[in-house]
């Protein structure tokens, strides 16, 4: 009885199961015959007349990509991205482009050709001092200049280190061997000596060799005027480089209380230079100056029609130092000069005749 009992319960169980199976496989049909969004809408947009289908259209701008569109521009640019890391990155996720700003070219440095005695420069750090006091005095006309007055009877001296101060002031020392006049600008004050001493130093002159040079200056002039030292002759053993200058004003001639003022200090490597800090443009004028100066002379100078005018003949005037040869007949553009002569000054100047062949000249002299 047990045992049939049993059979009868399998026989159920059994049973059951399998209609849990039917039940199953059933709903999976249901789900695999059930249409998607999709289809629907697209059996839906097949079933309606073309007015219907314009109503049920939702335009596009043809500018503006669907998010759907955008979705995927992204993601593939993402993937090129990680596939070539040479592609175009996004703009979200490109990096921001760094321009380096232009450098400047390095400028060189300035030979310094001018040492000015202003309240600006360090008389304990630039120079040395032997017998002489110094201060700084407002001058009316220039404005701050250096006053010395020598305390003894030894030579009173005035030593600037070039060296040092050209360092401190981002500059290079003047090439030695193009120097040619060195121009102290000085003014009088109890003084009555027209010479003043200077010595040089330089890379390969040193303390005892120091190069000594003289210069003359109007000692009778009250007012600001140069001493012009002529370097042109000196030795200066393949120098480059300068370092110190010593000034000595009163020549030999020392007497305690003697001053004098100091404007400054030029270094100077032409005529053109030394003709114009001194005011004298007009005697570098047509010589292939590198200046860029008016002439001052008050005479007009004008050719002039010769009673006897012959147009072969050239006719110019120069300075008494130029030395032309017979064969030098081409004229400048000087057609005048003028001198200007100091007391019991001795002055000259010279005017070259060229004629076309030999001829002889008459020469008259008259007042303007």
């Amino acid at each position: 009885m047990l045992h049939l009992h049993a059979r009868k319960a399998f026989r159920f169980s059994l049973l059951l199961v399998i209609v849990l199976l039917m039940v199953a496989f059933a709903a999976c049909q249901n789900e695999s015959a059930a249409p998607t969004d999709t289809s629907i809408a697209e059996t839906t947009s097949e079933g309606m007349t073309a007015e219907h289908t314009e109503q049920y259209t939702h335009p596009v701008s043809e500018t503006t990509p669907l998010e759907s569109d955008v979705s995927e521009t992204e993601d593939f640019e993402t993937k090129a991205s990680e596939s070539d890391p040479s592609a175009t990155l996004s703009p979200e996720t490109a990096e921001p482009s760094v321009t380096e700003a232009p450098t400047e070219p390095e400028t060189e440095p300035l030979p310094a050709k001018e040492i000015l005695f202003d309240s600006s420069f360090s008389i304990s750090k630039y120079t040395s001092l032997h017998r002489v006091e110094t201060e700084f005095i407002n001058d009316p006309e220039i404005g701050d200049v250096l006053h010395l007055t020598s305390d003894s009877k030894a030579s009173p001296t005035l030593t600037i280190r070039y060296n040092s101060y050209i360092k401190d002031h981002g500059m290079v020392s003047v090439n030695v061997e193009e120097l040619k006049y060195m121009a102290v600008k000085l003014k009088r004050d109890n003084l009555n000596v027209s010479q003043m001493h200077a010595t040089l130093g330089t890379d390969k002159i040193k303390a005892a060799e120091f190069l000594p040079i003289s210069a003359s200056y109007n000692s009778s002039e009250d007012g600001w005027q140069y001493a012009i030292f002529d370097l042109t002759k000196c030795d200066f053993k393949d120098s480059t480089v300068l370092e110190r200058i010593s000034l000595e004003y009163t020549a030999g001639q020392n007497m305690p209380g003697q001053s004098i003022y100091f404007a400054s200090v030029t270094l100077i490597t032409s005529m053109d230079e030394i003709m114009h800090i001194m005011g004298q443009d007009q005697y570098t004028l047509g010589y292939g100056s590198s200046l860029t100066v008016t002439s001052s002379d008050p005479v007009e100078h004008t050719t002039l029609t010769a009673p006897d005018e012959d147009a072969s003949v050239k006719l110019w005037f120069d300075h008494i130092t130029e030395n032309y040869l017979l064969t030098d007949t081409t004229p400048t553009d000087r057609v005048g000069y003028t001198i200007r002569m100091a007391k019991n000054d001795i002055s000259g100047a010279q005017f070259i005749l060229a004629p076309e062949s030999d001829r002889t000249f008459r020469v008259e002299v008259g007042t303007l």
